[in-house]
C-alpha cells in the first residue's frame, strides 16, 4: 500500500499539525489533508496529491462552493469522495476514521470516535486472511485476532515470528525463543499494526482502493519498508600492533614454559593473529522506526576473542605445552569453545560474574577429569545459592537467578525506557533488587519502581516528562490558573 509523505515544516520553520479535515469549505472534493501551523494554531493550507496549497490558492473554487448542491456539501462532510463510495471506506466512516498527527508528540496515527460518544481515540485496523475487517481502539483485541489468524495460516505462529524478524521488528533472541510475551514483540506488533492502519486509510483516500491486503500478507511483503524505517550498519575490526602481540606471546610462554617467546615464535604468533583478525569483522545493524526510535539490533560476526588468542599461542608453542590447560583445549577443538560459551552463559543465568579465563579453567578441568557441563552447572548453582542466600531456596536446576529477575528487568525497561535485551542480571539495580539488603526474599516491585525513579536516567524519559507536565497542570489547576 502506498504511503503518502507529510511535510514537517514550513519556510518559517513552524511545526505543522496535519490531519484529514473533509469539512474544509472552498477546496475540491476528494482526498484533502489540511495543514495547521502549530505556533499560531491557524489553518494555512492543505495537501493534495503530495502538493501543498496555501490558503487562497483556489479562490475561484472558494467562490463556487456556494453554488454546490446540498447533496455535495453533505458528501464532503462525510469525507473524501473516494471514501463515500468504497464499501470498505463506509465501514471506516462508521468510526469517523482519519489520519491525524499529535501536534505535541509529533506521532501520526489513525483517530476515530468511540461509539456513542464524541471522544476521539486511536483506532487500529486489521484485515484477516478471510478479508474480515476488524476495527478497535483496543490493541489487545487486535493482537488476539492476529495471533488467532496466524495459527490458521501455513507456517502458523512461526511464520508470524519470521515475518516480524525479517521486517526488523523483533530481536534475534525473541525470534529464537518464539517469545510472544516479550516486550519487543508486543510493542512492535502494535507499531506494525499502527502503520498498517495508516496505510489502509491512505490507500483508500489517495489510490481509490476498494480493498486492502490482509495484515499478515502486508507484514511479510510490501509493508516492510514503511515499518522498518531506516537502518544503519556499522562494522568493526581490530588490528593488533606487533609490539602488543610480542608482549602477549612473552606472557604466555612465561606462564606455561617459564621463559619468554623467541623472535621466531613472536613472528609466528603475530602473522597468525593478523590473518585471523582480517577475517573476523563484526557488524551491527540498527533499525529505527519512522519516529527515530530504536526497534532492533542485529549483530553478525565477531571479533577475535581472548580465547582465540590463547589457542593461537598454544599452536605456536606446540608440543612444549603438552598436558597443560591450553593443550587440553586444543585437543577438544570446537567443542571446547562451545563449552566455554555455555559455561559463561550459565554463570550469567545464575547471577555470577565469570571471565573467559575462568570459563577456560572450568572446561580444561572437565576435560582433564572427565567431567561434563551438567556437573559444572551443579557447582554454579551452589555458588549462586551462597551468593544469594536470601533467595537460595528458590534457586535450583529449573529456576535460575535470571528467571527470578525477569520481572525486575521488564519493569526497568519500561520505567527507564531501555531495551530489555541490554539489561543484564548483574546490572547494579537488578542486583539491588535481588539481594534486597540481605533481607529475606527479593525487593518488592513497589520499592524497586521507587528506586528506578531516583535513577538519573529517569529524568530523561518520556514518562518522567509527562508526569512532570501532569503535576504542573494539577498545581496550576488547584490555584485556578487554568481550567
Amino acid at each position: 500500500m502506498a504511503k503518502k509523505s507529510r511535510p514537517l515544516n514550513t519556510s518559517t520553520g513552524s511545526v505543522l499539525n496535519i490531519g484529514v479535515n473533509p469539512e474544509l469549505r472552498g477546496y475540491p472534493l476528494g482526498a484533502i489533508t489540511t495543514v495547521y501551523d502549530n505556533t499560531t494554531k491557524q489553518l494555512i493550507g492543505y495537501m493534495k496529491d503530495d502538493s501543498f496549497f496555501p490558503m487562497g490558492a483556489y479562490a475561484e473554487k472558494e467562490q463556487s462552493i456556494e453554488k454546490t448542491s446540498e447533496k455535495d456539501v453533505a458528501a464532503s462532510k462525510r469525507g473524501p469522495a473516494s471514501l463515500a463510495t468504497s464499501p470498505l471506506a463506509l465501514e471506516f466512516d462508521k468510526y469517523k476514521l482519519q489520519v491525524t498527527t499529535d501536534p505535541d508528540a509529533g506521532t501520526t496515527y489513525v483517530a476515530g470516535v468511540l461509539a456513542g460518544t464524541e471522544e476521539s481515540k486511536e483506532h487500529f485496523i486489521y484485515v484477516g486472511a478471510n478479508n474480515k475487517v476488524n476495527i478497535s481502539p483496543n490493541f489487545d483485541v487486535i493482537r488476539n485476532a492476529i495471533i488467532k489468524d496466524a495459527t490458521t495460516q501455513p507456517g502458523g505462529l512461526d511464520a508470524l515470528m519470521s515475518s516480524m524478524y525479517s521486517a526488523g521488528l523483533i530481536s534475534k533472541d525473541t525470534f529464537d525463543r518464539k517469545d510472544f510475551s516479550s516486550p519487543d514483540f508486543n510493542k512492535n506488533l502494535q507499531y506494525a499494526i499502527r502503520n498498517y492502519s495508516i496505510d489502509a486509510i491512505d490507500d483508500i483516500a489517495f489510490n481509490n482502493a476498494q480493498k486492502i491486503d490482509p495484515f499478515l500478507k502486508y507484514l511479510s511483503g510490501g509493508g516492510k519498508k514503511s515499518m522498518a524505517g531506516t537502518t544503519r550498519t556499522t562494522t568493526e575490526s581490530y588490528v593488533t600492533k606487533r609490539a602488543d602481540a610480542a608482549d602477549d606471546a612473552d606472557r604466555f610462554f612465561m606462564q606455561y614454559l617459564g621463559r619468554g617467546a623467541t623472535k621466531d615464535e613472536e613472528d609466528a604468533y603475530y602473522n597468525a593473529l593478523r590473518e585471523l583478525e582480517r577475517s573476523n569483522i563484526a557488524s551491527r545493524t540498527a533499525t529505527y522506526d519512522a519516529e527515530g526510535n530504536l526497534v532492533s539490533n542485529v549483530n553478525t560476526g565477531e571479533l577475535v576473542t581472548d580465547l582465540d588468542k590463547t589457542l593461537l599461542l598454544g599452536k605456536v608453542a606446540g608440543k612444549a605445552i603438552k598436558g597443560s590447560k591450553v593443550d587440553k583445549l586444543l585437543e577438544a577443538g570446537g567443542q571446547a569453545a562451545g563449552d566455554i560459551q555455555q559455561i559463561m552463559s550459565l554463570a550469567n543465568q545464575y547471577g555470577l560474574i565469570m571471565t573467559q579465563e575462568d570459563a577456560m579453567d572450568y572446561v580444561s578441568t572437565n576435560l582433564r577429569k572427565g567431567k561434563n557441563i551438567e556437573q559444572t552447572k551443579n557447582k554454579l548453582i551452589k555458588l549462586s545459592q551462597a551468593k544469594y542466600q536470601n533467595i537460595a531456596n528458590l534457586i535450583d536446576d529449573d529456576v535460575s537467578v535470571k528467571d527470578i529477575a525477569s520481572q525486575y528487568v521488564y519493569d526497568m525497561s519500561q520505567v527507564l525506557e531501555l531495551n530489555p535485551q541490554s539489561i543484564n542480571v548483574n546490572d547494579p539495580m537488578i542486583q539491588s533488587a535481588l539481594l534486597n539488603n540481605n533481607n529475606k526474599g527479593t525487593m518488592s516491585i513497589t520499592e524497586f519502581n521507587t528506586m528506578l525513579r531516583k535513577d538519573p536516567r529517569w529524568g530523561n524519559t518520556t514518562n518522567a516528562k509527562n508526569t512532570a507536565a501532569q503535576y504542573a497542570l494539577e498545581v496550576l489547576t488547584s490555584f485556578g490558573l487554568v481550567s
